[in-house]
């Protein structure tokens, strides 16, 4: 299954500095050129028969939302986001004011008719009014905050954010603490630097034959890995990023020509420290402090867990991932039972099926000798751990999820006080219940009609949940 993450990385400074995406468009000929030389997502699809064909067959979310009442329900029952969007014109107000996703939905039809129609993120943004306007109106989440009452309001009720960031300056305070991400504006010039020095994803491709390899030979990750030693050479020498700086030249070069992660490692005794070492998050939190270390300077988690009850109270509560696993037989299940997710494709005639049907990650792997290839080469992720110690020696070392679980009782917990994930998983039974009684992705899939049809119809995640920012809200 696919997921299209979005990230905002301060917004502000980004469009101040003029490195925003549409100069990144037109310096690196960045997606624009990734769509155009590569055919991108659209020739993914076109070849791949991937997400095109999985939502012109499967319907995607649609279905998936009228069968399994999904997120709509979630709302309705849990007064989850549905709630948090009523109080807080957080994402429905973003919709509708800004007619972002929505927009998005209706103009570009999905990720082929977005490149099709807008040949990247820049023309995404003159059409839609999404990022662009985004950053000239709103000018960054601030601006977000005080027009749409989204995290703000968000802020003063739950006391989550907003105490967060009077406690901690917010990311600014970390900047100039940790040097992190506003050093790394001001001696980077953020992306545009980064891409006129680097050439971005492009010169990325070109020498290490990464995206660009894996675009010509569609070997994915298999070819990835061959070509690049990344993955592969990760598991085999699991000297993790720092063997991957080393071979591919990737974060490495990065750091020594940006000074970016490089800085940042050597500043914050960061992902330096954890390349050095390589002893995985266990060496990062000694050496670095890591996570505790930026508590106790920034007052960043910590004092947000101590102040809004938030991560810490979740902590103290809830059993985290084991107790979630132990009473939705989710996760404890899935890594007794799968042993990758091939076997979790098995039992839960989940991505299995998925591939079946949609001829999605399972014609991927075979067409691709992508992630089959990957699970026969390294084992998957039980490989992953037995040869690089990496989350399983993670686990038994740092008792990170697993003591995170057991002290924790996270989720479960989260879901008690919340009502949140825990009604959630009583009415839907979690994953598991999900799987039996929606047959999982192999039901999302069969029922479904992509996102489009699912924010036309369903008004969820897109219309109601997704709130967009102002055009004409100017930056306090």
């Amino acid at each position: 299954m696919m997921t299209t993450s979005i990230w905002v990385i301060s917004l502000e400074p980004y469009s101040k500095t003029n490195s925003s995406l549409e100069a990144y468009n037109k310096t690196n000929n960045s997606l624009e050129a990734y769509n155009k030389t590569n055919n991108s997502l659209e020739a993914y699809n076109k070849t791949n028969n991937s997400l095109e064909a999985y939502n012109k067959t499967n319907n995607s979310l649609e279905a998936y939302n009228k069968t399994n009442n999904s997120l709509e329900a979630y709302n309705k029952t849990n007064n989850s986001l549905e709630a948090y969007n009523k109080t807080n014109n957080s994402l429905e107000a973003y919709n509708k004011t800004n007619n972002s996703l929505e927009a998005y939905n209706k103009t570009n039809n999905s990720l082929e008719a977005y490149n099709k129609t807008n040949n990247s993120l820049e023309a995404y943004n003159k059409t839609n009014n999404s990022l662009e306007a985004y950053n000239k109106t709103n000018n960054s989440l601030e601006a977000y905050n005080k027009t749409n009452n989204s995290l703000e309001a968000y802020n003063k009720t739950n006391n989550s954010l907003e105490a967060y960031n009077k406690t901690n300056n917010n990311l600014e305070a970390y900047n100039k603490t940790n040097n992190s991400l506003e050093a790394y504006k001001k001696t980077n010039n953020s992306l545009e630097v980064y891409n006129k020095t680097n050439n971005s994803l492009e010169a990325y491709n070109k020498t290490n034959n990464s995206l660009e390899a894996y675009n010509k030979t569609n070997n994915s990750l298999e070819a990835y890995n061959k070509t690049n030693n990344s993955l592969e050479v990760y598991n085999k020498t699991n000297n993790s990023l720092e063997a991957y700086n080393k071979t591919n030249n990737s974060l490495e070069a990065y750091n020594k020509t940006n000074n970016s992660l490089e800085a940042y490692n050597k500043t914050n005794n960061s992902l330096e420290a954890y390349n050095k070492t390589n002893n995985s998050l266990e060496a990062y939190n000694k050496t670095n402090n890591s996570l505790e270390a930026y508590n106790k300077t920034n007052n960043s988690l910590e004092a947000y867990n101590k102040t809004n009850n938030s991560l810490e109270a979740y902590n103290k509560t809830n059993n985290s991932l084991e107790a979630y696993n132990k009473t939705n037989n989710s996760l404890e299940a899935y890594n007794k039972t799968n042993n990758s997710l091939e076997a979790y494709n098995k039992t839960n005639n989940s991505l299995e099926a998925y591939n079946k049907t949609n001829i999605s990650l399972e014609a991927y792997n075979k067409t691709n000798n992508s992630l089959e290839a990957y699970n026969k080469t390294n084992n998957s992720l039980e490989a992953y751990n037995k040869t690089n110690n990496s989350l399983e020696a993670y686990n038994k070392t740092n008792n990170s999820l697993e003591a995170y679980n057991k002290t924790n009782i996270s989720l479960e917990a989260y879901n008690k006080t919340n009502n949140s994930l825990e009604a959630y998983n009583k009415t839907n039974n979690s994953l598991e219940a999900y799987n039996k009684t929606n047959n999982s992705l192999e039901a999302y899939n069969k029922t479904n009609n992509s996102l489009e049809a699912y924010n036309k119809t369903n008004n969820s995640m897109t219309q109601k949940n997704m709130k967009p920012i102002s055009s004409n809200t100017k930056r306090d």
